[in-house]
């Protein structure tokens, strides 16, 4: 078994890489830049008819652009693959919610309750989570900025209840 843990640690880097090198060239390309609009029909919905409860259900690929989500209630949500860009979550309920491979850009999540929630391999750029409770939370091999992984492992605690990984450690707190 001699040379496996680097191997792990060798692909962990290189996925981190790829990650990286996308955003930029997504922002070379003026993805950022262009305006956003809604391309699928659950991001057509979501934009014209905002709920304030979307606990338990499934909005995978949904996406979310400049849009007031404070106080909505996310809890057990499955997200995979949401794209919330722009957006205010101040004081939403993220509990439990799985938002794996999802990209979050220029966000405000403070005061968020991320409980339980999962962000495997999800990309959080340029989002605010000062605040936040994030017990539990799992947020293995996501793409987290150097001053936001200060505020997050400053409150870092928990097991998440469905992966197993504990919130420091998927952070890399040290």
């Amino acid at each position: 078994m001699n040379g496996v843990p680097g191997y792990f640690v060798m692909m962990r880097s290189l996925r981190h890489f790829c990650v990286m090198f996308s955003v930029v060239v997504m922002l070379v390309m003026g993805y950022a830049e262009q305006p956003s609009y809604a391309g699928s029909s659950t991001a057509i919905r979501v934009q014209e008819d905002i709920l304030k409860d979307y606990s338990g259900q499934t909005l995978a690929d949904a996406e979310f652009y400049n849009t007031d989500l404070e106080g909505v209630n996310f809890s057990n949500t499955n997200m995979l693959g949401a794209v919330i860009k722009g957006s205010s979550m101040k004081g939403a309920n993220l509990s439990g919610a799985n938002l794996s491979n999802s990209f979050l850009f220029q966000d405000d999540l403070s005061g968020t309750d991320l409980t339980n929630a999962i962000f495997e391999d999800a990309m959080l750029m340029q989002t605010t989570f000062d605040g936040a409770t994030i017990t539990g939370a799992d947020f293995s091999y996501a793409v987290i900025t150097k001053e936001n992984l200060e505020v997050l492992c400053q409150v870092a605690g928990g097991t998440n209840p469905v992966t197993g990984m504990e919130t420091r450690e998927s952070l890399e707190c040290r």
